[in-house]
């Protein structure tokens, strides 16, 4: 009666142990094997002989690897996905901080200027997005034979002022009745009227005037309680 599976896998796993277990590789695989309890036909299987090599490297392999530890396994288990760490010692305490990506601070006049520029960039934008309306506004008035698409419109828009423009809506504002109009922005629409926003405005100013008046008329107070001191 011929064994099974299991039974097979059971004994070359004791004949990798056997052969792993002898000095100078003085046992052969076949000889382990059939010390394992394999028949004569199973141990000079060349298949059968591989695995059991295979097993006993994997044997072999894992006695080498230190032993780790919970303690070890917890924090490589935490630490896996976290940034890199940096040590700084402040007070003689040594804390881990994550290290964070530094943004420049641009000055007063860097920052006008790139305030400037990007107003700029978008004031061109807006002529450019204008000019495709009334382009395809114009387009639309002759045959259709002879009319330009709105994507040939504003490739060449695109090409031309180096801008990204939208065939798409450049027509949906065509189809509207928005030639020449400002493009809007994107999201959704404000909810407050504009008398409200208005109102909310004026509010504002006036708490910012009050505080910054209360602000002045406290230091001055103070100043001429140290001054009589």
């Amino acid at each position: 009666m011929s064994m099974d599976d299991s039974d097979h896998r059971i004994r070359r796993e004791k004949a990798a142990k056997m052969l792993l277990l002898a000095n100078g590789g003085k046992l052969k695989v076949s000889a382990a094997m059939r010390l394992a309890g394999l028949s004569h036909k199973d141990s000079m299987n060349r298949t059968a002989q591989i695995q059991v090599r295979h097993m006993a490297e994997k044997l072999k392999n894992e006695k080498k690897k230190p032993p780790i530890n919970s303690a070890q396994a917890l924090q490589s288990a935490t630490t896996l996905n976290r940034p890199p760490l940096a040590t700084v010692s402040v007070a003689g305490v040594k804390r881990k901080i994550t290290k964070m990506a530094t943004k420049m601070r641009l000055n007063s006049m860097q920052a006008h200027a790139s305030r400037k520029e990007s107003a700029e960039t978008k004031a061109h934008y807006t002529q450019s997005f204008k000019k495709a309306t009334l382009l395809c506004a114009e387009e639309e008035k002759k045959p259709k034979k002879q009319r330009k698409s709105a994507e040939t419109i504003v490739l060449e828009i695109n090409e031309k002022e180096n801008v990204i423009l939208c065939s798409r809506t450049v027509w949906n504002y065509v189809k509207k009745g928005k030639v020449g109009e400002t493009p809007e922005k994107r999201g959704e629409k404000g909810s407050i009227i504009p008398q409200a926003y208005k109102a909310l405005c004026g509010a504002l100013e006036s708490f910012v005037k009050l505080a910054a008046h209360e602000e002045k008329q406290a230091n001055q107070l103070l100043a001429a309680s140290q001054a009589s001191e």
